[in-house]
């Protein structure tokens, strides 16, 4: 089995930081197809207009016009667009963000994917083509002039995923979900119990659980069995390890215990499930 790639931004030619691609530039009037691969940066995709099919680890979605894609370092995926199409693919790395922007990230991210209005489309593309003059002309404090456009980007990002007015302690339980699920990315090797990450967010698990519940519509839990199992399709996929040595990896002393895990999550197991995806 080839392992999926994982590109990076230094592969590419220009700033090491930071690229900016215009879709009709790009693909010259032909269609966009990407096979299954994987980012260490930070993967920003804007689609003025277009369709087409997304898929994200694992999970399908559907692209359109207005249709914001933000993906995170090491997340797996592949994508197909049709013609006509308008749009831009922005890639980062975290050197580029200051810390108001990551915290504008998170928020992207926990969304992801976003539709956007008509009226906050054309803001963005706006303010997305501003950050394309500037990388093209090179100027004089290049980063520093586009970490200024992308925070404009981010705020109107932001606005329009939480455009229903959240109160205090939607905004709360937000901020804690968020959270949750970054030390569910770094922490789920070691911690698969909803006490230990409710702990570290000075919650009780009744708290955390109600957060869960009324922002995603599952326990702390579910959302926790779905981390690790997502964890165990990337290894499966993007490594030639034996599944005990992915067990291991993700904390499970007892190989045979974490095969009857995934097959009562995925109907397949470990090895069925990387036969199948070939």
């Amino acid at each position: 089995m080839s392992d999926i790639p994982i590109r990076q931004l230094s592969d590419l030619p220009g700033d090491s930081h930071f690229k900016i691609k215009n879709l009709n530039t790009l693909l010259s009037g032909k269609e966009l197809s990407e096979p299954l691969h994987r980012h260490s940066f930070y993967y920003l995709l804007i689609l003025e207009e277009g369709h087409g099919i997304h898929s994200i680890d694992f999970a399908e979605y559907e692209v359109k016009a207005g249709t914001v894609f933000l993906l995170k370092p090491g997340q797996v995926h592949s994508l197909h667009i049709n013609q006509p199409a308008h749009g831009y693919i922005l890639q980062f790395g975290k050197e580029l963000l200051s810390t108001t922007q990551n915290s504008h990230l998170r928020s992207l991210a926990q969304n992801s994917p976003i539709q956007l209005s008509k009226e906050s489309l054309q803001k963005v593309i706006l303010i997305t083509k501003s950050i394309e003059n500037e990388y093209l002309e090179q100027k004089q404090h290049l980063e520093e002039a586009i970490g200024s456009w992308i925070n404009l980007l981010f705020i109107e990002l932001n606005r329009q995923q939480k455009k229903a007015a959240l109160s205090t302690d939607q905004t709360h339980a937000q901020e804690k979900l968020e959270t949750f699920t970054e030390l569910l990315e770094t922490h789920i090797q070691t911690c698969k119990q909803v006490s230990e990450y409710a702990d570290n967010l000075h919650l009780s698990t009744y708290q955390l659980n109600a957060i869960t519940k009324k922002l995603l519509g599952k326990t702390a839990s579910e959302i926790i069995n779905e981390q690790i199992i997502l964890e165990a399709k990337r290894h499966l996929l993007t490594t030639n390890n034996q599944v005990n040595e992915i067990a291991y990896h993700l904390g499970y002393n007892d190989p045979s215990y974490f095969i009857r895990f995934f097959k009562k999550h995925m109907d397949l197991s470990p090895e069925a499930f990387r036969k199948k995806y070939k």
